[in-house]
């Protein structure tokens, strides 16, 4: 049985979205839709820079073509990649989410 490559492009730039560096993740998603133009990992991370970036008209066209992407997935997509874990660092202190269960680190 062979194994399946994760791209590191997808933990990159949900990494980049989580730490609010929204301009270099969206070039890392575009260079990922460049290559994988159907792919739901590089559009949802794509949706997500565009929102912080305040690009509603480029956000809504992603989330437009996720809906066709998702369309059968049976879980739900939150990030570009499952590494992520989906929490927006903050200035003062960062709130991060395991197993359901919430900290304050």
């Amino acid at each position: 049985m062979r194994g399946w490559m994760q791209p590191t492009r997808h933990a990159l730039g949900a990494l980049l979205n989580e730490q609010k560096r929204y301009k270099e993740a969206k070039k890392v998603f575009e260079e990922d839709l460049k290559k994988w133009p159907a792919n739901l990992w590089g559009m949802k991370g794509l949706s997500q820079s565009c929102k912080g970036l305040g690009e509603q008209d480029q956000m809504l066209k992603c989330e437009e073509n996720l809906k066709f992407l998702t369309k059968r997935m049976d879980v739900p997509l939150k990030a570009a990649c499952l590494c992520s874990n989906g929490v927006l660092v903050q200035e003062d202190k960062k709130k991060v989410s395991c197993c359901n269960e919430e900290k304050m680190v």
